[in-house]
């Protein structure tokens, strides 16, 4: 018997592993206690797999997705639970900001100042990614 597919993969970095496996008990508890049984970890690409692969899996029991793909790749395919808030310095709960990173010894001082540079994002298909 499948107990399902469960992964937390939108912050999940080597130096934060730990954390994330740490979350994933604290949410499988819960879970468990509701009288569904969860995966022993959480799901971590390998190969060629992607997040569209977790997301997709005909055994998901919970993901970790991206606000843009959820209303637009994902829509009526998925169920939204609820939104981890993950406390960031600098903002109200609930919300997010984006970093603009660039060499120390760049002359630019606001963000006008970067129009029409070359800039790398993350992926045009997240809510920070789209707006390049």
């Amino acid at each position: 018997m499948t107990v399902g597919v469960a992964g937390l993969p939108m912050y999940d970095w080597p130096e934060v592993t730990g954390a994330i496996n740490a979350l994933w008990l604290a949410i499988a508890n819960r879970i468990q206690l509701a009288g569904v049984e969860t995966p022993a970890s959480v799901w971590r690409p390998t190969g060629h797999q992607t997040l569209t692969d977790l997301w997709t899996h005909p055994d998901l029991l919970l993901a970790q997705a991206c606000g843009l793909p959820v209303v637009q790749a994902l829509a009526r395919k998925v169920t939204v639970l609820g939104s981890l808030d993950y406390a960031v310095p600098g903002c109200d709960p609930g919300d997010y900001r984006s970093v603009l990173v660039c060499r120390t010894d760049d002359p630019s001082l606001d963000l006008a100042a970067f129009r029409g540079r070359r800039v790398a994002f993350n992926e045009s298909d997240s809510q920070s990614g789209m707006g390049h």
